[in-house]
């Protein structure tokens, strides 16, 4: 009955309106069309709101000092985009690989670019206290990085507790603490590395690592 009480409605629209339409059948696909578009401007404005408030609530979150995660994309690879606009304000569309690559990199340095501090004096650095402390490093100062040997290898290790859960790496630390100097000498050439270097070999643990501001200092 639903149907039948459409044709008829149509029909009668048809028959005092024809839109330049010369039959009722393309007058009907025309109507369909018109309310296929307006279900799916319907659909992507309920997407467009759930998907924007998502964002607030995550963006809020964040900004009230909680987890950044949900801000991060799941895909292991975000491109450079494929067109841009100059950074000129003539709204020219810019494609070429390099030229996107350029404007990008131009777009993030004035984002992030910031005076420098202004040259403010500092008496407190002129008192008497912080003067004992400046001569008393300057005649023995504080070399970094630092090598370990076996002693402050073992001494290190023997504090807090003895059997902390196991890292990536699955070493258990009271099985470090019980090796020999030979074996343990491995073990600290490694830390050796790690320390001068500032790089852990291999892959620890595969994350994402993202700039994001947050609210206060």
């Amino acid at each position: 009955m639903n149907s039948i009480w459409t044709f008829n409605k149509s029909l009668h629209d048809f028959q005092r309106n024809p839109e330049d339409h010369p039959d009722i059948q393309s007058y009907m696909v025309h109507i369909r069309k018109k309310l296929y578009k307006e279900l799916y401007r319907e659909h992507m404005l309920v997407v467009t709101t759930r998907a924007t408030d998502a964002d607030r609530k995550n963006i809020t979150r964040a900004l009230l000092d909680g987890s950044t995660r949900r801000l991060i994309s799941t895909a292991e690879y975000i491109g450079l985009p494929t067109a841009v606009n100059s950074l000129d304000g003539s709204g020219e569309v810019v494609t070429e690989p390099d030229k996107c690559k350029k404007i990008t990199r131009e777009y993030f340095k004035a984002l992030y670019h910031h005076d420098e501090p202004p040259e403010l004096p500092k008496p407190w650095m002129e008192c008497p206290s912080v003067s004992n402390v400046k001569n008393v490093v300057s005649q023995d100062p504080f070399i970094w990085p630092k090598l370990a040997n076996v002693d402050d290898f073992r001494a290190m290790v023997r504090r807090r507790n003895n059997r902390p859960a196991p890292g990536p790496d699955g070493w258990e630390k009271w099985l470090i603490k019980n090796l020999s100097d030979y074996a343990l000498g491995l073990v600290l050439d490694l830390l050796n590395y790690i320390v001068i270097s500032s790089v852990f070999p291999g892959n620890i643990k595969d994350m994402w690592l993202t700039m994001f501001h947050k609210r206060g200092i």
